[in-house]
């Protein structure tokens, strides 16, 4: 059986004040090394609260439990019974196991592309010739030394891309990684993700999609998100995935 990437049991998220909250309701969820999974929904389901829980941005301690488990075997807990993880154990684990795309990209301007790339390996200290390889993939080569405010959204989309896979990380996390791109580089960019983790450079992918359609033909297993209201507020929940 394939290792256990993430495990998630009873675990809930809010935001929010308590008169207008919201609640992201994280019944049981599974991801395995070799899996990936794209998590589809209405806007304004929690889509993207989601993947920043997963990043170990946001927490959950009043409930459940939370494991991610890197491709060497170190599992990190993050939190467990109302116990969660001291903070800096959470950063240095984001840091050298998770890749992030956010929708906004999150590229800084006032670096080149290349550098806006080869800024996470630095940190992390890995591999920097996999920055041009990556950007190659991605069609964006010819652009390294071009500056970020000079790019169009799509472009900039791409290097955000190349950017949260430049570690090689053993869980990678997008949110909308196609949604500033043309149908053509839309395909292409699902295309690397779903070779990034064929080729085990990436273990495990969860992504964001609203193009459900294109996701399942990519090798993605479709995973939704439900609305719910309640008294308490609004909020959604996350059809159970376990993988026996």
């Amino acid at each position: 059986m394939s290792q256990a990437v993430v495990t998630i049991r009873d675990s809930r998220v809010e935001v929010g004040r308590a008169e207008e909250s919201f609640v992201l309701e994280i019944p049981a969820f599974d991801l395995l090394a070799g899996e990936r999974v794209a998590i589809v929904g209405p806007s304004g389901s929690g889509k993207s609260l989601f993947v920043e829980f997963l990043a170990l941005i946001r927490s959950s301690p009043k409930n459940g439990y939370f494991a991610i488990c890197s491709r060497a075997g170190r599992m990190m807990i993050a939190h467990q019974g109302g116990i969660e993880a001291e903070e800096d154990e959470l950063l240095e684990f984001r840091r050298g196991e998770i890749g992030l795309l956010l929708q906004n990209g999150g590229v800084l301007r006032s670096l080149s592309a290349i550098e806006n790339v080869r800024l996470p390996a630095r940190i992390s200290r890995t591999d920097l010739s996999y920055a041009s390889q990556l950007m190659e993939a991605l069609d964006v080569g010819e652009l390294a030394n071009r500056h970020i405010g000079s790019l169009s959204g799509g472009q900039r989309q791409r290097i955000a891309l190349a950017r949260a896979m430049v570690t090689k990380p053993t869980l990678l996390l997008a949110d909308e990684p196609t949604s500033a791109l043309d149908p053509t580089n839309a395909r292409m960019t699902l295309q690397v993700l779903s070779e990034a983790v064929l080729h085990k450079l990436v273990y495990a992918m969860v992504i964001v999609t609203h193009d459900e359609a294109l996701a399942s033909a990519y090798g993605f297993d479709v995973v939704r998100i439900d609305p719910l209201v309640n008294e308490a507020g609004s909020g959604s929940r996350i059809r159970p995935r376990v993988v026996q």
